[in-house]
């Protein structure tokens, strides 16, 4: 059993806090984008990119809160990735590539 001073225990907790800084921080930014992309795409128009950029910075900072509020490091991956393709997969489907 590993002790609370071992050293490999240590390096695990540091590589785990690590992993949640990476996916809150850039993880939750291209989440944002996506998600603003989406919103965008989803209303057009001026109003639809205003409305986009606020949605977003709502969103990067529910995703910077959540990566570190989940249980574990792959699952704060998980769900930003998961979260960040369907937003992707919105833009596509509204039309955001023609």
């Amino acid at each position: 059993m590993a002790r609370a001073g071992d050293p490999t225990t240590v390096r695990v907790y540091r590589l785990s806090i690590l992993s949640r800084t990476v996916v809150g921080i850039a993880g939750s930014y291209a989440l944002a984008v996506a998600a603003s992309f989406a919103v965008a795409a989803l209303l057009g128009g001026r109003d639809g990119v205003q409305l986009g950029v606020m949605i977003g910075f709502v969103v990067f900072a529910v995703g910077a809160i959540w990566a570190f509020a989940t249980r574990s490091a792959a699952r704060a991956w998980t769900g930003i990735a998961g979260a960040t393709a369907f937003c992707g997969l919105v833009f596509v489907a509204a039309g955001g590539l023609a």
